[in-house]
């Protein structure tokens, strides 16, 4: 992950935790810094890369850094895939077909329509809409990101319908993230399962046509196929992140202390063989003995564990009920979906 102008925004999301922590600096990564963090970074991987850019708003980074950064990957023939995760504020037709031209999926924040995104996003409907129309004008792979929060936790049916006929059939619902500065936004349990319940049965007689990753994730669990989110994984991803004063985590989370691997450049290898970056990992997978003899924990897995109080996950009573309400039609639609061999679709 790539943070090119850390936390700075155009907006002020009322839950936002991202701008109170790191990379908060006004300075914003060159080029070069990032096309080498990137070859480095594909290097010690030894595989093909999935790079994403988020913020605070990483298109106020200007469309002539993305020019110059996919341009020079290209040249490269690192194998690497894009994505960027933005509000949609600065999008125009010349990055979307940037975006287009080098194949970036793009993320787009919106959390229902305009009465409800515009409690906690304010003054950001009618533009994050123009350029969601303007990505399907332009033909740009898409997809929308939810915040589920106190705002709209009690419409999440008329958030999902809205989005469908906005002609937006891949979606992604995150939970708001229990941190100091989100008080008064992040939900209790009951409400965090009574949303999922309204999400779950609407999807159920979608699932086909509307792509749910949360979902689909469950999906893969249930067929035994891993996650592709880390927080529903078995293992901890160890997203490596790059923000802007270069800064180094293992993955971006609210926890900088622990997550703090160092300043680029340096040397990648030994950052993946520190035994703090192994510590940090580790963490996934320690389960207490409550979750050890659930029999959900492989959908689950115990979530993110800076999502845990301790040690178990902050909605494990939520999603126990949530499973034992729709396992019986998670598993159900997962095997139609292994027929149709659609369960590696998003």
């Amino acid at each position: 992950m790539i943070k090119p102008v850390g936390g700075r925004c155009n907006l002020k999301c009322a839950y936002c935790y991202y701008t109170h922590h790191k990379g908060g600096t006004d300075k914003a990564l060159g080029v070069c810094e990032t096309t080498d963090f990137i070859l480095d970074f594909a290097r010690a991987a030894g595989r093909p890369v999935s790079i994403v850019f988020q913020g605070g708003e990483p298109l106020l980074a200007g469309i002539k850094y993305y020019e110059d950064v996919f341009s020079a990957i290209a040249e490269s023939r690192v194998p690497a895939a894009f994505s960027v995760q933005t509000n949609g504020h600065l999008l125009t037709e010349d990055f979307c077909s940037l975006f287009k031209k080098y194949n970036v999926l793009t993320g787009i924040s919106i959390d229902g329509p305009k009465e409800i995104n515009d409690k906690a996003r304010p003054g950001s409907f009618e533009r994050t809409m123009g350029a969601v129309r303007l990505m399907q004008k332009t033909g740009v792979d898409f997809n929308t990101v939810s915040v589920l929060a106190k705002h709209n936790y009690s419409e999440t049916g008329g958030v999902y319908n809205f989005l469908k006929s906005e002609g937006c059939f891949y979606q992604q619902y995150i939970t708001c993230f229990p941190d100091f500065y989100s008080k008064g936004w992040f939900l209790s349990g009951e409400e965090l399962e009574g949303a999922l319940d309204t999400l779950f049965n609407l999807w159920k007689t979608d699932w086909k046509d509307v792509f749910i990753r949360e979902f689909d994730d469950l999906l893969k669990a249930s067929a035994g196929i891993p996650a592709s989110e880390c927080m529903l994984g078995r293992q901890c991803a160890g997203a490596l992140t790059l923000s802007s004063d270069l800064s180094l985590y293992y993955c971006d989370v609210p926890s900088v202390q622990k997550a703090f691997a160092g300043y680029y450049p340096c040397d990648l290898d030994k950052i993946a063989e520190s035994r703090k970056c192994r510590d940090f990992i580790r963490r996934k997978s320690v389960f207490p003995q409550e979750c050890r003899r659930c029999e959900w924990v492989s959908l689950c897995n115990n979530s993110c564990p800076e999502m845990r109080v301790s040690g178990l996950y902050r909605y494990c009573k939520a999603m126990k009920n949530f499973f034992e309400k729709n396992s019986a039609v998670l598993k159900m639609i997962a095997e139609q979906a292994l027929r149709r061999k659609d369960l590696l679709r998003f």
